[in-house]
């Protein structure tokens, strides 16, 4: 009975040993630069021909300089005074309600990009030219 109470803790302790290798621990060479993020709040109804203001809060983990582009789905769109915190607005005149989708593309130093889309509502301007019966 010794012998086998002997025999089977052996067996444990050999058992639990090594894997050997792996220290748990991540090299720098491990890690992966990882893509801005990003958070755009303002507007999502206004009038055709008015400026507005939307603001982004951009992240990177890794601090890496961000290049910031903004895109419209509809014609005539101009965004300007564009920073990391803001993007001035002016929407062209329409002649119907418009959904517009504006799209934000931040890319950062590593070349790791995301994008990210605001939807506004575009009413048009009441006409001044109506008619009397």
């Amino acid at each position: 009975m010794r012998k086998l109470l002997i025999a089977s803790l052996i067996l444990t302790l050999t058992a639990c040993g090594g894997g050997g290798g792996a220290s748990g621990t991540v090299s720098p060479s491990d890690t992966k630069n990882q893509a801005p993020t990003i958070v755009i709040e303002g507007e999502t109804k206004v009038q055709a021909e008015s400026h507005f203001l939307l603001r982004t809060q951009l992240n990177d983990r890794e601090n890496d300089v961000l290049q910031v582009h903004w895109s419209s789905s509809l014609a005539g769109v101009v965004f300007s005074n564009v920073t990391n915190t803001q993007a001035e607005v002016s929407m062209p005149a329409v002649q119907t309600l418009t959904t517009v989708t504006l799209t934000v593309t931040v890319t950062d130093s590593a070349n790791n990009s995301t994008v990210k889309t605001h939807v506004v509502t575009v009413t048009p301007k009441a006409s001044s030219n109506v008619a009397f019966i």
